[in-house]
């Protein structure tokens, strides 16, 4: 007989089912719990940056800087397409226009008034003077009529 003692083929079985399940259980801590860190070899990332927004919505038309270059306050970055902006100053422009007009269409109704009242006058002048006429006409009729010089139709 031998001196080694020898295990069951069972015991053997479950051994190497823990050895196999502990090995996937540091497979999956090393893929997942790894991931959170970036790690590189004796290399290191350093960055400047600032935010940048422009005063104007707008799509950009030209980007006059290259990637990485360095920028001073105040130097133009983008050019925004500027085709919007162009057509709002011109809707803007003919309202004023459309406005200077209107402005001097209202003047000259004004300037017209006077006119107008004196035309007026004119009119109610030469209604009374009409009114005065046939007045004196009836009166004339009246006493032609009464006196039998006139006829009864021009009564």
């Amino acid at each position: 007989m031998s001196s080694a003692t020898r295990f069951p083929p069972r015991t053997i079985r479950l051994a190497a089912y823990a050895v196999i399940l502990g090995l996937a259980v540091l497979a999956c801590i090393w893929l997942f719990a790894g991931s959170t860190s970036e790690t590189t070899n004796d290399a290191y990332v350093t960055a400047d940056f600032t935010l940048v927004a422009p005063r104007v919505a707008g799509q950009v038309s030209e980007v006059l800087v290259e990637d990485n270059q360095q920028v001073k306050a105040g130097q133009l970055l983008v050019r925004i397409d500027d085709r919007d902006f162009r057509a709002a100053l011109m809707s803007a422009q003919a309202d004023v226009v459309a406005a200077r007009a209107s402005v001097a269409n209202y003047e000259a109704e004004i300037a017209r008034q006077p006119a107008l009242v004196d035309q007026a006058r004119a009119t109610l002048r030469a209604d009374d003077a009409t009114l005065e006429f046939a007045r004196a006409n009836a009166a004339r009729y009246r006493n032609l009529s009464e006196t039998g010089a006139g006829t009864t139709q021009e009564q």
